[in-house]
């Protein structure tokens, strides 16, 4: 597999990589250079990012001037928090429960003694979301994708992914050594092409996509279930922007199409609707097999007890405020998607990233 070292659009870029074009540096060259970077971009005015932040996270937030250093309020149009629910009283009130009754940490990964009650409940919670049997609670979204691909595959199978697939999904696929084939956005034509070439009863083919994202909107889910289905692939759906905002119960982008029941795997993070950190894959079958073939799963320290409060807290709330969710989760599935992070339904539901 041959990766571009530009940019090619989504979630996945190497900065080194479009920075140094491929020049071969010792450490301290690789540090000089960049240093000399972000000089120039400092003395041109440009202030790129890390922004000190000391407010709640809201539409409103109190952000530190790099120009003066005094506190100023600004508008947040940056923030994935699309419900609202980094600063909801239901989410605090759950977190500030689970502080009293299992503190602040637990001190292992969740083969050994990192698996608690609540750990066991809100993955019993997310699988009543996703409609399936179980999941698994990872540390990070990014763990996840690398851990559901590097697990699962191996240098026999076939993976054939979408161009804008995350930086996580296609770094799993190094790991894994599995052969890939990567396909333009939403090129279904492509899709099916590949598919037709690579898919065969000797091996696993899976077709890797994206729910849905701010900048591009919905996959074509139906299409790609369809195409999927029919060649034998199996479908792996990273919903980490719909989860929670798109579907009649927030379920996701598959439900708000109608093929929930049939797509195999779907990822969906907490860092999105969630507003906290973490990931789940809620498996139809194989929940057993990653829990000890995840090596991100096996060894990564389990989440904080206050973290799974805050997403069973959201989870209340969705359950507790159907209204909130007021993109295009709640509208006709026949309505262009992907406006949900700024349509208004009224000032109540307003998404926090405004």
């Amino acid at each position: 597999m041959r990766e571009d070292a530009g940019y090619s659009g989504g979630e996945n870029f190497d900065l080194r990589q479009m920075l140094l074009k491929g020049r071969s540096m010792r450490l301290d060259q690789k540090a000089a250079f960049f240093g000399r970077f972000m000089s120039d971009l400092q003395e041109a005015g440009e202030n790129l990012c890390m922004r000190c932040i000391t407010s709640p996270t809201d539409r409103e937030v109190v952000v530190v001037d790099p120009a003066t250093g005094k506190p100023k309020k600004m508008l947040m149009f940056g923030s994935n928090s699309y419900l609202g629910l980094a600063n909801h009283p239901t989410v605090k009130a759950r977190v500030e429960e689970a502080i009293r009754t299992y503190a602040i940490g637990i001190g292992g990964p969740p083969l050994l003694n990192g698996y608690t009650s609540i750990h066991y409940e809100l993955e019993q919670r997310l699988a009543d979301l996703k409609g399936t049997e179980d999941a698994l609670v990872f540390s990070s979204g990014y763990g996840a994708n690398v851990g559901l691909v590097s697990g699962l595959m191996n240098h026999n199978d076939v993976v054939i992914y979408d161009a804008y697939s995350h930086a996580s999904f296609c770094d799993g696929i190094k790991m894994s050594g599995v052969q890939a084939y990567r396909f333009p956005h939403n090129d279904l034509a492509r899709l099916a092409s590949l598919l037709g070439q690579h898919c065969s009863a000797d091996h696993d083919t899976y077709v890797g996509s994206e729910g849905s994202t701010p900048w591009t909107g919905c996959r074509p889910a139906g299409q790609i279930v369809a195409l999927c289905e029919a060649y034998g692939a199996i479908l792996i759906v990273d919903d980490a922007h719909g989860t929670g905002v798109m579907g009649a119960k927030g379920s996701g982008t598959a439900e708000h199409f109608g093929v929930e029941s049939r797509v195999p795997l779907t990822m969906g993070t907490f860092s999105k609707a969630f507003s906290v950190t973490g990931a789940s894959w809620p498996p139809s079958a194989d929940h057993q097999l990653l829990r000890f073939f995840a090596r991100s799963y096996m060894f990564s320290a389990s989440l904080p007890p206050m973290v799974l409060a805050a997403v069973l807290g959201g989870l209340d709330v969705l359950a507790s405020e159907p209204e909130r969710p007021s993109g295009c989760g709640r509208t006709s599935p026949g309505r262009p998607p992907g406006c949900a992070r700024w349509e208004l339904r009224s000032d109540r539901t307003r998404r926090s990233s405004l």
